[in-house]
């Protein structure tokens, strides 16, 4: 039979675009083989349907393992991107596959967050299949648009269901190069700074992911706290001038941030077109303090509106080629497009950094979560002033710019790698175990 299975992968080695904090990002390393991906590939029929169980089944059945609680539910993403169609018998498959994964879970878990299959893509022969199928096909799968959300849906009732299960998260070693004698005293005194315990050959992360839980579970009064939090979801925690970067921007930016809260679904910032200039006294830099912060894309703000108008706000050049025109004017107004989630911000977070930096607007609709948000707001010009008033302030700040950039483009090309690789892969034959895939993504993070 054709393959169906272009791409397979589990929450271990491929991640949503959702951000995580130190100890979530561990329970994921650990535990991250019960999120799973799939993206399958051509027209769906009685034959690939079969291998498809098979694929599923595979992933399912690993009993042999000795950490039980690594064994326990498990959730799955069904991308249907790359398919052409299916008949019914494939369709069928699919719904077997989802009782499957829905018989690792509890039935009250099902009742209360959904089933744990998310069906991502579903071109419209599979729709109009499911739909014949009655309503009792929602309590199987769940379809969506977006894969990547999906996902991370996935990752957050896998966090969910593991910090029930254990005390606190698993401590993992992370080891380094030997240091000279210098390097490790000065190692040592930073680490009592901020309570990491160090050894010779390797850092401890446990301790510092405790006082992170502590602080993100604060109440969020100061402007300190929160700054405090961002600085832990960078490598200036573990840095020997980390505690004098934190001293200098808490004193230079809290007296200017002010505090703002917003409601459910509420817009952060309102953007008319990628790629115009910042305005320095309306914009700002803003660092979210609690609740969680959606960076949606939105078609009618890419940058094709800023690619239409000319030097004279005019489309003159373009009414040589009426065609060209409108295919572009369609496309800026999303004729073609559908909006979804770029990212997803939590608490430490600081929004506006690629603007200030480059002074134009990015693209992203930048709103409120499920929760409502708080965030402290500091406008570009009281940061400009501090930066030609204060220059050791200067410093400070773009240290953190800078490793936030360099955290943020980290995470890209891990991401962007994960779909190139999905891209270009050859289409699986064969099932591959959770165990098998376990132990690949062991060595990787090793």
């Amino acid at each position: 039979h054709a393959p169906v299975v272009k791409y397979l992968a589990t929450g271990q080695t491929f991640r949503s675009n959702v951000q995580r904090d130190a100890q979530d990002s561990e329970i994921l390393d650990q535990y991250g083989d019960r999120c799973v991906i799939i993206i399958l590939t051509g027209y769906l029929f009685f034959g690939n349907g079969a291998k498809l169980l098979a694929f599923v089944d595979a992933l399912l059945d690993d009993d042999d393992i000795e950490d039980q609680a690594k064994n326990h539910a498990t959730y799955f993403v069904l991308d249907l991107a790359l398919c052409l169609g299916a008949d019914a018998s494939a369709v069928d498959a699919v719904l077997e596959a989802g009782r499957k994964i829905a018989r690792s879970h509890s039935s009250a878990e099902v009742e209360k967050n959904g089933p744990p299959l998310y069906l991502a893509n579903p071109p419209e022969a599979v729709r109009s299949a499911l739909k014949k199928r009655g309503p009792t096909v929602d309590r199987i799968i769940r379809c969506v648009f977006d894969a990547d959300r999906a996902f991370g849906t996935c990752e957050d009732r896998l966090l969910a269901s593991i910090k029930c299960t254990i005390v606190r998260p698993p401590r993992r070693e992370i080891s380094y190069m030997r240091k000279s004698s210098k390097q490790e005293s000065e190692l040592s005194a930073f680490a009592g700074l901020l309570h990491i315990t160090t050894s010779t050959d390797t850092i401890s992360f446990a301790p510092i992911q405790q006082e992170e839980s502590r602080i993100e579970n604060e109440e969020y009064d100061t402007f300190g706290k929160a700054l405090r939090l961002s600085l832990f979801r960078t490598h200036l925690s573990t840095m020997e001038d980390g505690p004098n970067i934190l001293t200098r921007l808490e004193e230079g930016l809290a007296p200017r941030a002010s505090l703002l809260k917003l409601r459910r679904d509420e817009t952060l910032m309102s953007r008319a077109c990628a790629g115009e200039a910042c305005d320095a006294t309306t914009d700002a830099l803003y660092l979210v303090a609690r609740g969680r912060v959606i960076v949606r894309y939105d078609p009618s703000q890419t940058t094709g509106h800023f690619f239409l108008r000319t030097p004279q706000n005019s489309l003159s050049k373009l009414n040589s080629a009426p065609r060209r025109r409108k295919n572009l004017a369609r496309t800026s107004t999303g004729a073609h497009s559908k909006p979804f989630r770029l990212s997803e911000l939590g608490p430490g977070s600081l929004i506006g950094v690629e603007e200030f930096c480059t002074r134009l607007r990015s693209v992203g609709i930048f709103m409120a979560a499920v929760d409502d948000v708080v965030v402290y707001k500091i406008s570009f010009n009281a940061i400009d002033d501090l930066i030609l008033s204060d220059p050791l302030f200067g410093v400070a700040f773009f240290r953190l710019v800078a490793i936030i950039l360099t955290d943020d483009a980290t995470m890209l090309k891990s991401r962007l790698s994960n779909y190139v690789e999905a891209f270009y892969a050859k289409p699986l034959r064969t099932p591959i175990s959770r165990r098998t895939l376990r132990s690949f993504a062991t060595a990787a993070i090793s």
